[in-house]
């Protein structure tokens, strides 16, 4: 098992399929539960009752925006989610700065801080759509925000 080394906190990493198949094909370790993929970052977790890779955060810098960065790393997270037979799941929700720092998310997290700059957003109203497109369907509600999962194509 690999174990890094980050800020005085052991985070094991071995535990997400995806995870080891981004790394391994040229991701870049931002921090907890970060990467960049690409032009994008991404912020993780796991589903540890699914086994599920959670997709959290996914941003392409303002200056990139509406280019097609974040519509390859989708192409490249559910290919990974193929590869693996590891489902994807995520919640449709913004993410926005709020007087306590963003919400969901630290103050300090790299994507975070670049998700939340609203330039050329995708609106909340049309992410579901956007998700539709690589596969992903709906799963039920998190209070009002919709839920959803990319199930593997095996």
């Amino acid at each position: 098992m690999t174990v890094v080394l980050n800020h005085l906190n052991i985070y094991k990493m071995e535990e997400n399929k995806i995870y080891n198949l981004l790394i391994e094909n040229g991701a870049i370790h931002f921090g907890p539960n970060s990467l960049g993929v690409g032009s994008c970052g991404i912020t993780y977790s796991t589903n540890h009752k699914t086994g599920a890779f959670v997709l959290d955060i996914i941003t392409t810098p303002a200056g990139w925006r509406k280019q097609g960065e974040g519509t390859k790393v989708m192409n490249i997270l559910t290919r990974m989610s193929d590869i693996t037979n590891t489902p994807i799941e995520l919640i449709v929700a913004p993410i926005e700065k709020t007087n306590k720092g963003l919400s969901y998310f630290r103050r300090n997290d790299v994507v975070g801080n670049m998700a939340s700059n609203p330039t050329n957003k995708i609106p909340v109203n049309k992410l579901k759509n956007w998700y539709l497109k690589f596969g992903f369907v709906a799963n039920g509600f998190e209070g009002k925000r919709q839920k959803m999962i990319y199930n593997p194509k095996v």
